[in-house]
């Protein structure tokens, strides 16, 4: 794909889209493509003659100087160190605190675009130059953190960008000779931002201890090869890299993520075998090690960034009269322009679901991370100014997306971010006009309360409370209900001595929401909350009959995900009892069995019914004892799953797995109703 451009008055140029082509470019024939006197000059009274503003020999030794930095691991150390604090000391409780009490009745709506680019703001300013900017606010919620820098730095960057959008280039020149409108507010930024840069570069100047500092401003000032200007240049090109790139990239991630819950648990799940693998625990930080095996996460990362480069398009300029390898001729002069954002969705390269979200195109065979061409995927641009910051910027936001998604849920307000694509932003990154709104969940938290009138279990892990009045049962009674105790106690017992020993047990009841749409596509859902389709709702009808037919149950409890509490919602009519809630049942196989044992001691002899998902009732059949090698490997939707849990030795017995003898009885199985191959 080319496009080419003239226009009278206007640069004349052409936007490509060809790996070839962007090869030549950006390797073969480097030299012929530098950034340009038009470039250059346009940004040269903010970034000066910085990396990221520069060409030929002054480019050259920066470079190779930034190069030779950022190879070495002390470097590396350190951006590992100011992100984990930044994620642990800040990022954390502030989505926490924004998730309230967890129900989500008092959870206040972020704007995730702002948080991320606070969080970047903080992160490449304590890299670049050691000063921490505390942009993420430490007291309420919404506190707006004072940073002078940052408000500056932003509105110079993005006035300075605002030439480039001049249909006419003399027009902004001609604004800044006037001192008028934007180029007024422009110099005033500029100076601003010059003189903060330049108090700090002076600082460490005259610090006695620059050589043990690890900043990037340090390590050039410990050298003593540079003027004040240059080093602030330098420091300029750093934050101008890395202000907004990861904050967008990450930003267009989560909001991808929201509609793609197998995606969100397959990291989970990643997350979690790495913490078993490297013996940490939830909340402790990520060391880089821990990172770099989190090889879906970065498929799913680089993925996202695929359709949404933070960086989207990105001029040069042509030196000398030039043929492409695809046959285009260049002028001298012209710009030359490839699109991150359009080779991202060409079919000719990523073949015809190039507009699909699948991170697994990123893996090999063995689930390895397998990258591609830099020139097919140019979102960290490739040849000799390839970005250094690349390692950085991945591990900024894998530890940030590993440290959420183990611990809370990102829901985004769509009634407020409206519905469809977000409109983008013009600028040097791809921003979200109107940013992200979200709402913060806590995993494990329980959704409504339980009666003061129904016995509830000792307080204990969030895994669900539970609650049932107690029944006294008769020997005829305990022969007709429990007709498999006697093989579960291992002996013969008379129907008297049943009775007796039934008492001392809990009858658990854990029933399987009905049927979604992400069930009948037979996608995973995890922690996301798609609602009962059409089928659902009346698999919910027809198991709530059965379970109407038994001894009436004096509570009902869910998980807090949509599917089930519509599920309680309905069974709950038909039996004629008050839905009480309940929470969510994450974390089952650390928690639940335990938690479950203590339930037992607090109700011997009660029944406690509990609607749950298909992935932790499986959890719960596979620790029974004696093992069932005839347990499903998939729970049907509105399955009964019987448990017999012993108060006195803690010992599970399995009556019933995935019994859908209710659904066969009303056709619903032999309309392929009876279950949907993903157990979640």
């Amino acid at each position: 794909m080319r496009i080419g451009l003239w226009i009278p008055g206007m640069r004349s140029g052409i936007v490509t889209g060809n790996p070839a082509d962007v090869e030549h470019i950006l390797r073969t024939n480097f030299a012929n493509y530098p950034k340009g006197q038009h470039a250059i000059g346009t940004l040269e009274d903010f970034l000066g003659h910085g990396l990221f503003n520069s060409d030929g020999e002054q480019w050259l030794w920066q470079r190779k100087n930034a190069s030779y930095e950022f190879s070495k691991r002390s470097l590396r150390k350190f951006v590992v160190d100011v992100v984990q604090a930044e994620v642990a000391n800040r990022l954390l409780p502030l989505l926490r605190r924004a998730a309230g009490d967890g129900v989500g009745g008092d959870a206040v709506v972020l704007d995730l675009q702002d948080v991320l680019q606070r969080f970047g703001f903080d992160t490449i300013c304590m890299v670049a130059f050691g000063h921490d900017p505390r942009c993420l606010a430490d007291g309420g919620v919404l506190e707006e953190a004072k940073s002078e820098f940052m408000h500056n730095f932003g509105e110079a960057l993005d006035l300075v960008i605002g030439r480039f959008m001049d249909p006419i280039e003399v027009s902004w020149k001609i604004k800044k000779w006037l001192n008028i409108g934007t180029e007024r507010r422009l110099k005033k930024a500029i100076a601003d931002v010059h003189a903060f840069a330049m108090d700090i570069v002076r600082a460490r100047r005259q610090s006695a201890s620059v050589k043990d500092r690890d900043d990037v401003l340090s390590r050039f000032v410990a050298s003593d090869e540079y003027s004040d200007e240059v080093l602030r240049d330098i420091v300029l090109s750093f934050l101008v890299a890395g202000r907004e790139t990861t904050s967008s990239g990450l930003t267009w991630f989560f909001w991808l993520l929201s509609s793609r819950p197998d995606v969100v648990a397959r990291i989970a799940d990643e997350v979690r075998a790495v913490r078993k693998a490297t013996g940490t625990r939830p909340g402790e930080p990520f060391g880089f090690d821990a990172l770099r095996e989190m090889h879906y996460l970065h498929a799913a990362l680089t993925e996202s960034m695929r359709l949404y480069p933070p960086v989207p398009t990105d001029p040069q300029s042509c030196a000398a009269d030039d043929t492409l390898p695809d046959g285009t001729f260049v002028r001298a002069g012209w710009f030359v322009n490839y699109s991150a954002y359009a080779m991202g969705r060409l079919a000719a390269i990523w073949g015809e679901d190039c507009m699909e979200y699948r991170p697994e195109r990123w893996l090999g065979d063995d689930g390895a991370f397998q990258p591609a061409s830099p020139f097919r995927f140019t979102v960290f641009h490739a040849g000799p100014r390839m970005c250094l910051g690349k390692e950085m910027a991945y591990v900024q936001m894998k530890s940030i997306v590993a440290n959420v998604i183990e611990e809370l849920v990102v829901d985004v307000v769509k009634e407020v971010a409206g519905g469809g694509v977000p409109e983008h932003v013009f600028s040097i990154s791809l921003r979200m006009k109107g940013g992200l709104p979200v709402k913060i969940r806590r995993k494990g938290h329980m959704r409504g309360t339980v009666r003061p009138s129904i016995q509830a279990a000792a307080p204990g892990p969030r895994w669900l409370r539970l609650a049932a009045t107690l029944r006294p049962i008769s020997p005829a009674t305990a022969a007709v209900r429990y007709p498999l105790f006697p093989l579960a106690c291992g002996h013969q017992v008379s129907a008297v001595t049943m009775a007796k020993e039934v008492d001392r047990f809990v009858e658990l009841v854990v029933v399987r929401h009905g049927e979604t749409s992400w069930n009948s596509s037979r996608i995973v859902q995890g922690q996301m909350d798609p609602e009962l389709n059409e089928i659902g709702k009346q698999q919910a009808v027809v198991v709530a009959r059965r379970l109407a037919r038994k001894a009436r149950p004096a509570a009902i409890y869910s998980s807090d995900l949509k599917r089930a509490a519509e599920t309680v919602k309905i069974i709950a009519k038909v039996c004629d009892v008050s839905n009480d809630g309940g929470e969510s049942l994450n974390q089952l196989s650390e928690q639940g069995i335990s938690y479950l044992n203590k339930v037992a001691q607090n109700h011997i002899g009660e029944r406690v019914i509990v609607v749950g998902h298909g992935a932790a009732i499986l959890e719960l059949c596979r620790h029974t004892d004696p093992p069932n090698s005839s347990i499903r490997r998939k729970i049907p939707n509105t399955s009964l799953n019987i448990f017999r849990i012993s108060g006195v030795t803690g010992r599970w017995i399995l009556e019933r797995c995935g019994d859908v003898g209710h659904l066969s009885e009303n056709g619903f199985l032999e309309n392929a109703f009876g279950g949907d191959g993903a157990s979640a």
